[in-house]
């Protein structure tokens, strides 16, 4: 069993924004989404510091975000549109709240590269507007699958070809996978769920988030996963 420490549902401006997420959700899937996992986001040590929180938000994923590999996404009208180079972690065995880092390692099913795609439309101070907002989440792009894949060790990303940026330590923004998983099990726990099998996690942007604009085509690869595509339009 991981230790007790205050969570980051506890802070009074997330909790804030709680009920505005949910609803979300909920309007989402009567729309005709399937809830098929989790988001994770605000997790650096950098932006914790700045807004005084003690970990990272937890935001959901539906079928209606997601976007195939290589297909065109429309980010017109978009704020400040931003890219977020992730993996994506698809869960074998449900995890309940204090797993043990044996059984957090033992629930991961495979692995997969994964683009993200939010629209920066509030501060990040504005915490339970972030929160009741998803996250920034627009789109999530997902690669395919590769069972028995170690963790990744660099993430590369080019735009329009040409290498843009390379995290040779994905852990060291979003945190390690591991403890990141236990987190959100943790995090349903407070809100009265649990982590299931089959859902996939993405754990957070491997790179400072990339500013993006409509004309640019990318590509992220993780060496021994392969690589995810997009292409921005207005």
């Amino acid at each position: 069993m991981r230790s007790a420490e205050a969570h980051v549902w506890d802070d009074s401006r997330v909790k804030g924004g709680l009920p505005g997420l949910q609803e979300l959700r909920a309007r989402t899937i009567a729309a005709g989404a399937t809830q098929i996992g989790w988001k994770i986001g605000f997790g650096s040590a950098a932006l914790m510091e700045s807004l005084g929180t003690t970990g990272a938000l937890v935001g959901f994923l539906t079928s209606a975000s997601v976007v195939t590999d290589g297909d065109e996404v429309s980010i017109g009208g978009w704020t400040a549109p931003r890219l977020e180079p992730e993996l994506a972690v698809r869960l074998g065995s449900d995890v309940s709240v204090g797993a043990d880092r044996a059984v957090l390692q033992a629930s991961i099913e495979a692995l997969a590269p994964a683009i993200e795609l939010v629209d920066l439309d509030l501060p990040p101070s504005d915490l339970p507007g972030v929160v009741a907002g998803n996250i920034f989440h627009r789109h999530v792009v997902l690669g395919e699958f590769v069972t028995g894949a170690s963790l990744p060790e660099r993430v590369e990303v080019r735009r329009n070809g040409e290498l843009r940026a390379v995290a040779e330590d994905p852990a060291a923004l979003p945190g390690e996978t591991i403890a990141l998983i236990g987190h959100v099990a943790d995090s349903l726990h407070a809100r009265g769920e649990q982590l299931r099998a089959g859902e996939i996690i993405i754990t957070g942007s491997t790179t400072p988030l990339l500013e993006i604009a409509a004309g640019e085509d990318y590509e992220v690869t993780i060496p021994g996963l392969g690589n995810v595509t997009t292409k921005l339009r207005n």
